[in-house]
C-alpha cells in the first residue's frame, strides 16, 4: 500500500516533468518566432535604406537645393547608424548589419528609433544631406483630412504598399487612427533570386562560314517566393540586354535564339523576382570564328600578338609590393608593366583575381592580414572601384580571399565569414559563427543542391572544418578530424572526388594524414596512408593517374619528402625524396603539353624548381630565380598550350620560366620588394 508521503512526492515529480516539457515547447516556439522577427526586421531596414538611397540619387540629379521627404518604417532593435561617402549602414543590437550603397556622396544621420517617420533628403554643394524630419518645425497632423502628414503613416488613401515596407506583397489597409494594418501583407522576400546560365556551354566555339551563326541560349531561375522575369545579356562592345521573358512561381526557364557574327562574347542571365530583387548568373564565354580566311595575313609578328592568349584574351600577372609604396602591380605576358594601382592604406599581402561585375573580364580584390579594409580594383587599369570595412566590430582579414560568381568571400578573426557584392563591395551576408575565432583558410565549391558556391573554412592548428551555404551564410555541416589530436595544417582544396557533381574537401593534418571530406555531408570519405615526414603543410591537386579522379601531392614545410596519393582511396602512388629540405611551393599542371599533368616544387636555397613525371621521377631542374621561390602561378605565356611558370620571392623581381624546359622567358624588376600571393587575370581582349 502506497504511503501518503510517497504519493505526494511522485505527484510533484510528474508535475515537474510536465512543466519542463512545457518550457521546452515554449522555448522552441520562441526561437522560431525570433527567427521570423529577425528576417522581417532586416527586410524593413533594407526597404528603408533602399528608399533613402533612391531619394538621394533623385535630388542629386535635380541639382543643388533640391529636397524631398522620404517616409520610412524602421524595426525595433537598431543600435547604431552610419552615413558615409557612398554607403548607408544600420547595425542591430545583436551585431547584424544592413548595408546599402548610394550612387552619390552622402552625409548626415539616419534615425534608429522604431516606427514610421520622415526624413529630409537635400542636394548640397558637397553631395546629399540626410536629416531627421523631427528637426523641422511642422504643424500637428490632422487625421482624417485626406493628407498624409508627419506623424501619420497614412490618411484615407494609402501612402505606402506592402512591398514598400519590405513585404513580398499583399493588401494593406489605412486604419481610422491613420496607421497601417499590415496583417494582410505577405512574408518578406529577403533573398535575391538565383539565375543559372545553361546553354551554350562555357568556352564553346562555333565556326562562321562567311556569315552569322544562329545560337540558342537557355537559362533558368529559382526564388524563395515568386519570380517576375528572366533576362538574357551579352557583351561584345559593352553589356546589353538582348531579350527577356516573364516568369511566375518559384522556378522557371527561358530560351532565346540570336544570330552572332565572328567575335568573342561573354553572356549571362539576370533573374528578377516579384519584390524587384535581382540575381546574376555566373557569366560564360563563347567564341565565333570566321572560317573564310582566304584574305587573312599569315603574319603573327604584330605588336599586340604577344599579349593575347589563344582564346582572345589579354592576361596579366598580378602581384603586390612589400611595404612602400603600398600598391598592386600588373605585368603582361611578355614581362612589361601594364599598370600600378593607387597607393592603398597598407601594403597588401593577399589578393585574388576574378570577374567582379559580370563583364567577362577579371578584376582584383586585395587585402592585408590583420587589417579590416578590403579593396576592389578594376582589372583594366588598377584603379580603385570600391573599398569595404568588415562590419563586425574590430574584425580584420584572416584568410585567403576568393572570387566566385561575382561575389567576394573573406574570413575574419571574429568567427565570421563575409560575402561581398563584387560590383559595389557591399556585404551580402555575414555568416553564422565558426567554432574558433580565426578563419585562416577558405575554399569554394558547390556542396548542396543549388548552384550558388558554398564555402568551407578551417582554423590552422585546430581540428574543426565547417561548410557554410553560399545563399545565406548558414552552417551546412561541421566536421572534426578523426585521428585524436590531429589539427588542420594546410590550405583547403575543393574538387569533386566522388563523382556526385558536388565538390569535396581535401585537407592536410599534423598527424601524417591527408583527409577527404564528402562535400555533401561533411563525413570523412577517407584518411590517407601515412605521410613520410610528419605534418602535411602543402597540397596540390591533379589527375596524375589519368582515371578521371583528381589525385593529390603533399609536402611538409622544411622536409625532404613529396608523396602522391590516389584520389579514390588515399593510398600512396609514389614517394619522392628531394635534394634539399626547404621546398616552399608545390603545384600540379601540364607544362609539357603531353595531356597529363606534371608535379612541380620550388626550393629556397638553390632558387630553382624541379619537375617530376606521373610516377615521381625527375624530368628537369629549372634555371635559377634571383631569390627564394615563395609564390608562383602557372599560365600559358607563349601560346603553345603548355603551362609556363611565373615566380617571385622576397626581392623585387618577377621571373617567368618556359614550362617545357625551365629556361628563363623574361625577368621583371620592380622598384620595391614583393611579398604576397599572385594571380593570373584576363584583363582585356
Amino acid at each position: 500500500m502506497m504511503r501518503k508521503g510517497q504519493a505526494g512526492v511522485e505527484v510533484l515529480i510528474l508535475l515537474a516533468a510536465g512543466l519542463a516539457i512545457l518550457a521546452s515547447s515554449i522555448a522552441l516556439q520562441s526561437d522560431t518566432l525570433s527567427s521570423a522577427s529577425n528576417q522581417l526586421a532586416r527586410s524593413q531596414a533594407n526597404a528603408a535604406l533602399r528608399d533613402i538611397a533612391e531619394a538621394a540619387a533623385y535630388v542629386h540629379q535635380q541639382g543643388v537645393g533640391s529636397q524631398t521627404r522620404v517616409a520610412v518604417t524602421l524595426p525595433a532593435g537598431i543600435a547604431s547608424q552610419q552615413v558615409q561617402h557612398g554607403s548607408l549602414l544600420l547595425v542591430f543590437d545583436n551585431g547584424e548589419a544592413v548595408h546599402h550603397p548610394v550612387d552619390v556622396s552622402v552625409a548626415g544621420a539616419l534615425p534608429t528609433t522604431q516606427g514610421f517617420q520622415y526624413l529630409y533628403v537635400t542636394s548640397t554643394d558637397d553631395g546629399v544631406l540626410i536629416s531627421n524630419a523631427s528637426t523641422v518645425n511642422q504643424s500637428a497632423p490632422v487625421c482624417g483630412n485626406g493628407i498624409t502628414e508627419q506623424g501619420e503613416q497614412c490618411d484615407g488613401s494609402l501612402g505606402q504598399t506592402c512591398i514598400g515596407l519590405g513585404y513580398a506583397g499583399g493588401s494593406m489597409v489605412c486604419m481610422g487612427n491613420c496607421s497601417f494594418d499590415t496583417s494582410g501583407c505577405l512574408s518578406p522576400d529577403s533573398i535575391p533570386p538565383e539565375a543559372n546560365a545553361l546553354v551554350p556551354d562555357n568556352a564553346t566555339v562555333w565556326n562562321a562560314t562567311g556569315g552569322n551563326v544562329s545560337i540558342s541560349f537557355t537559362c533558368n531561375a529559382t526564388d524563395e517566393t515568386s519570380l517576375s522575369s528572366l533576362q538574357l545579356w551579352s557583351n561584345l562592345s559593352g553589356w546589353a540586354l538582348q531579350s527577356s521573358c516573364a516568369l511566375s512561381g518559384t522556378y522557371g526557364s527561358c530560351s532565346w535564339g540570336a544570330a552572332h557574327p565572328a567575335g568573342s562574347y561573354a553572356w549571362g542571365c539576370k533573374a528578377i523576382d516579384a519584390a524587384t530583387h535581382s540575381g546574376w548568373s555566373v557569366n560564360w564565354t563563347f567564341l565565333v570564328v570566321a572560317t573564310n580566311t582566304s584574305n587573312a595575313s599569315n603574319s603573327t609578328n604584330s605588336s599586340n600578338s604577344t599579349n593575347a592568349t589563344a582564346d582572345g584574351f589579354r592576361i596579366a600577372i598580378i602581384a603586390s609590393d612589400w611595404e612602400w609604396p603600398q600598391r598592386v602591380i600588373a605585368v603582361n605576358r611578355t614581362g612589361g608593366l601594364m599598370w600600378t594601382s593607387p597607393q592603398l592604406s597598407y601594403y597588401p599581402d593577399t589578393l585574388a583575381a576574378g570577374d567582379l561585375d559580370g563583364d567577362g573580364l577579371d578584376d582584383v580584390v586585395v587585402g592585408k592580414k590583420g587589417e579590416g579594409t578590403i579593396y576592389g580594383l578594376y582589372g583594366s587599369n588598377g584603379s580603385i572601384r570600391w573599398s569595404h570595412s568588415l562590419s563586425v566590430s574590430s574584425d580584420v582579414l584572416q584568410s585567403n580571399m576568393l572570387i566566385n560568381g561575382s561575389s567576394v568571400y573573406v574570413g575574419g578573426s571574429k568567427k565570421k565569414l563575409y560575402r561581398l557584392n563584387g560590383t559595389t563591395g557591399a556585404e551580402l551576408w555575414v555568416s553564422a559563427d565558426f567554432a574558433k575565432n580565426a578563419l585562416d583558410v577558405i575554399a569554394a565549391g558547390r556542396f548542396d543542391a543549388d548552384d550558388v558556391a558554398d564555402i568551407a573554412v578551417a582554423n590552422l592548428g585546430n581540428k574543426d572544418v565547417y561548410a557554410f551555404t553560399g545563399v545565406s551564410g548558414a552552417v551546412l555541416w561541421t566536421h572534426q578530424l578523426s585521428i585524436g589530436g590531429d589539427q588542420v595544417k594546410s590550405s583547403l582544396v575543393a574538387r569533386d572526388f566522388t563523382g556526385d557533381d558536388r565538390a569535396d574537401i581535401v585537407v592536410g593534418g599534423k598527424k601524417n594524414k591527408a583527409y577527404l571530406l564528402d562535400g555533401a555531408t561533411g563525413s570523412e570519405a577517407w584518411a590517407s596512408e601515412a605521410y613520410s615526414s610528419g605534418t602535411l603543410n602543402n597540397i596540390a591537386i591533379g589527375d596524375i593517374t589519368g582515371d578521371g579522379v583528381p589525385d593529390l601531392v603533399v609536402m611538409g614545410d622544411w622536409t625532404q619528402h613529396l608523396q602522391a596519393y590516389n584520389g579514390t582511396d588515399g593510398t600512396t602512388l609514389w614517394h619522392h625524396v628531394t635534394d634539399w629540405s626547404n621546398a616552399y611551393v608545390l603545384g600540379v599542371d601540364d607544362v609539357l603539353g603531353d595531356s597529363g599533368p606534371e608535379v612541380l616544387y620550388g626550393f629556397a636555397d638553390d632558387k630553382t624548381y624541379r619537375v617530376l613525371d606521373d610516377v615521381g621521377q625527375l624530368l628537369y631542374t629549372s634555371a635559377p630565380h634571383t631569390d627564394e621561390m615563395t609564390y608562383w602561378v602557372f599560365a600559358d605565356l607563349d601560346n603553345n598550350s603548355k603551362a609556363d611558370v611565373i615566380v617571385h620571392g622576397w626581392d623585387n623581381t618577377l621571373r617567368a620560366f618556359n614550362g617545357t624546359n625551365g629556361q628563363v622567358l623574361w625577368t621583371f624588376t620592380d622598384t620595391e620588394n614583393m611579398n604576397g600571393n599572385m594571380a593570373v587575370a584576363k584583363v582585356g581582349y
